[in-house]
């Protein structure tokens, strides 16, 4: 049996991962994928380690009759594109027991270091987002979103949007640059089910969120009744704030980009389980319902919860508008 270990004082578990558990259901063709931040690498004893973090690293121990760099050439091949099949067939022929090759995937499945689709990546359906706003971040997010296997719409102004928010295959819209966007275009998304992310900057703060999942989730409406509560005069400065862009540092629109792929990315790992009928539900992210605000500046980093305004019309969708 192939053992795993963290590192030397680190604990090593599923919550530490960024990458859920996906072992694979009897008689079913799993093509495993390493997560490839975490590179595979030789130790002496002799052990295989994954990843270099001494928080999330696992070390796996090897019989002294298999080499272990043999065992690491063949847990970098598991990128997602061979089947298990197909890695057990290069176990062989290079001498590996396969049974000690599938011990390793499972514990680090287990680990969450190791997941596995029903199909190759390629041959996936693709997901689309939809990107509305013209400024930095709907450009940055336009150029990095199809390196995540993404297929992108920008769009840069707010007419002619129907057409695109209701569209089958939008996984979901991001309405970026603008520090506000004017109520009929929520609303539209909200009728239309789509889930929509908003992504701002406000002077040299990052605002990544909410994620609204309309029916599930409390809406931008919900938030900017709550700050009408607080402030009255809200509505006519949100007025003219929807009809601006906002500017802020490059380290600003780098902070709020970023931020948003990692969510995005948790979002596509979820799509892709739903695609292979090992998921049914969205990722918990720190942006459903919520704004992150983070000032680079300093590294603070600030959790705004918007819970579900009772005035708010999100929860009846046929009412909005």
């Amino acid at each position: 049996m192939t053992a795993i270990h963290p590192l030397p004082s680190a604990t090593t578990s599923r919550a530490d991962s960024p990458l859920g558990t996906h072992a694979p259901s009897a008689g079913t063709q799993w093509y495993p994928a390493i997560d490839p931040s975490r590179p595979v690498l030789v130790r002496p004893g002799p052990m295989v380690q994954v990843g270099w973090n001494p928080d999330t690293a696992a070390s796996i121990a090897i019989p002294a009759s298999v080499p272990a760099e043999v065992v690491a050439r063949l847990l970098r091949l598991a990128d997602g594109s061979r089947s298990q099949d197909q890695l057990l067939a290069r176990a062989h022929k290079a001498g590996v027991p396969g049974d000690l090759l599938l011990d390793a995937l499972a514990a680090l499945a287990e680990l969450g270091i190791v997941v596995g689709h029903t199909q190759r990546p390629g041959d996936l359906p693709p997901i689309r987002i939809v990107v509305i706003g013209h400024g930095p971040l709907s450009a940055a997010l336009g150029k990095a979103l199809p390196r995540l296997g993404i297929r992108v719409r920008l769009h840069p102004g707010l007419d002619r949007v129907q057409h695109l928010i209701e569209e089958e295959d939008t996984a979901l819209v991001i309405l970026a640059d603008q520090p506000l966007f004017p109520p009929h275009l929520t609303d539209m998304l909200a009728l239309a089910g789509r889930p929509h992310l908003l992504v701002r900057t406000r002077a040299q703060q990052a605002l990544i969120g909410p994620l609204v999942l309309p029916g599930i989730s409390s809406c931008s409406r919900c938030a900017d009744l709550f700050r009408t509560d607080k402030d009255p005069a809200w509505p006519y400065v949100a007025a003219q704030l929807a009809s601006t862009t906002a500017t802020a540092s490059q380290a600003t629109i780098h902070t709020t980009v970023g931020y948003t792929l990692a969510q995005i990315e948790a979002m596509v790992r979820a799509w892709r389980d739903a695609t292979d009928g090992q998921a049914t539900s969205w990722p918990e992210l720190d942006v459903l319902g919520s704004t992150v605000e983070i000032d680079p500046r300093d590294g603070t980093i600030t959790l705004r919860q918007w819970p579900r305004h009772p005035l708010c019309r999100c929860w009846d969708a046929a009412a909005c508008g």
